[in-house]
């Protein structure tokens, strides 16, 4: 993806231009549709500093560059296959080290005689705007492109810049899948005859599983005795088949946990360890409540209203104050099973064009592809088209319900975390009484977490090193 960059500037000035490629990641933004609304086009200030901020279409988002600890590799899907259930074609498009994780924001205006606020920032020596960090529309579904940035070295004291992007989700022919699986929990081969990798993996998630790989056999399993007690839930000197099950999950999302933190830092203005619904309404939509004749105001208290829905759904005992782990299910509903219905009715809300409560043949094919050109439709459009009627419609009456719909966006899918977890027992479990005691688990260290040794053990096995 290519982008193409203007600015203004004094032509005795010289600049040099070099081409960097940067993976960029936003959250606050749960449609899609706003990537191909806004036609590519969007507006980057300040790439060279720590903050830098950008406009696509009618949202905003600031960011921090962040340490990628190792190469981004990027792929691109080749052709759909007629096959439905084919694997993807991949083909290696570009790979970078440099990565900006891009937050929502809302800018006000400041007034004369203010002091700018916390992320303030002079665009063209004409306007300061001050930035309130929002989770925004929708929770916190992130989505991330690769860009082609043109990088200026200016002798003036500041420079603004359009890129316009050509996304390949804006493409007519690229296909949104809004069907939510669940991931693997490595990417690892799971033989344990030739490795524990996947299982160190699964059980510590991928990050951590680096880290124990440098500790001694000793500090292994010091270590995880540490963490068998905080699996141990109801403290009862057992860990069972569904308590190893929540920890694997735990560790495989610990990604949302870390977004929940930040988050969660911006939100609880009072610091009394809980976010209320007004500390959350003044951060996201502060600016529109203070100026009633804001631009987009309508828009903006519709989604003001819709979060406001999900965050009483979150609200377990109903004081609208959210906990961490309330506030953890507002941000990532997907993740938890009480907010299954306001995933399905959301996703029913955004494709539902007549409001007739339901999704028909013409809006479900709608909302993922935008007819463009000739008119002739790919292939797997044709397919889409049979699955609605074969699948998806289960009762025949052209319409998708809420409970179809939930079939189709919250699939059964296999849960990798269970037969990780009864695998782990079965492997430990040395008296056979179907859970697990501390002794039993450090006992097989090197089947959970590992080590130094145990991998240059499995090297010489393997030969390896020869």
């Amino acid at each position: 993806m290519r982008c193409s960059s203007t600015l203004t500037v004094d032509m005795e000035d010289e600049w040099e231009e070099e081409e960097q490629l940067v993976v960029v990641e936003l959250s606050g933004i749960i449609n899609n549709d706003f990537l191909s609304k806004s036609r590519g086009t969007c507006k980057i200030l300040d790439i060279d500093s720590d903050r830098p901020m950008m406009q696509v279409g009618q949202y905003v988002f600031a960011g921090e560059y962040e340490d990628a600890l190792g190469t981004c590799v990027l792929f691109e899907e080749g052709p759909q296959k007629e096959q439905a259930d084919s694997v993807p074609d991949l083909k290696y498009m570009c790979h970078t080290v440099k990565k900006l994780m891009m937050q929502r924001i809302f800018l006000t205006e400041r007034k004369e005689g203010e002091t700018s606020a916390v992320g303030s920032s002079d665009v063209g020596g004409q306007r300061d705007s001050s930035c309130q960090t929002s989770q925004g529309e929708m929770g916190n579904h992130q989505h991330r492109r690769c860009w082609h940035i043109n990088r200026m070295e200016l002798r003036p004291f500041f420079m603004c810049f359009a890129l316009c992007v050509v996304y390949a989700t804006s493409k007519p022919t690229e296909k949104k899948d809004r069907v939510h699986h669940d991931e693997p929990l490595s990417n690892k081969e799971h033989d344990d005859g030739e490795s524990f990798d996947y299982d160190h993996e699964a059980f510590l998630g991928e990050e951590e599983a680096k880290t124990f790989d440098q500790l001694t056999p000793e500090e292994s399993k010091e270590r995880l005795g540490m963490l068998v007690e905080r699996i141990d839930e109801d403290k009862d000197g057992y860990v069972t088949a569904e308590e190893m099950k929540k920890w694997i999950k735990h560790a495989q999302k610990r990604w949302i946990y870390d977004d929940v933190e930040r988050q969660w830092k911006t939100h609880d203005l009072n610091g009394d360890n809980f976010v209320s619904w007004e500390e959350y309404k003044n951060v996201t939509y502060g600016y529109i409540l203070d100026d009633p004749d804001a631009d987009d105001g309508i828009s903006y208290r519709q989604m003001m209203a819709r979060d406001e829905r999900r965050f009483k759904m979150a609200d377990e005992d109903n004081d609208l104050k959210a906990n961490k782990e309330e506030f953890t299910a507002f941000l990532h509903p997907e993740e938890y099973d009480n907010m299954k219905d306001i995933v399905v009715l959301e996703t029913m809300e955004d494709i539902d064009k007549n409001g007739d409560g339901l999704i028909d043949l013409n809006e479900y094919i709608g909302d993922m592809y935008n007819q463009e050109g000739d008119g002739s439709e790919p292939e797997w459009v044709k397919t889409e088209r049979e699955q609605f009627s074969e699948f998806r419609d289960k009762n025949k009456d052209g319409k998708m319900d809420k409970e179809e719909t939930r079939d189709w966006i919250l699939p059964n899918d296999y849960d990798h975390a269970e037969a990780e977890a009864k695998h782990l027992l079965y492997e430990s479990d040395a008296d056979k009484d179907g859970r697990l005691t501390k002794a039993e688990i450090v006992d097989k260290y090197d089947l959970f977490v590992g080590s130094q040794a145990t991998d240059f053990g499995e090297a010489l096995t393997r030969h390896d090193e020869f």
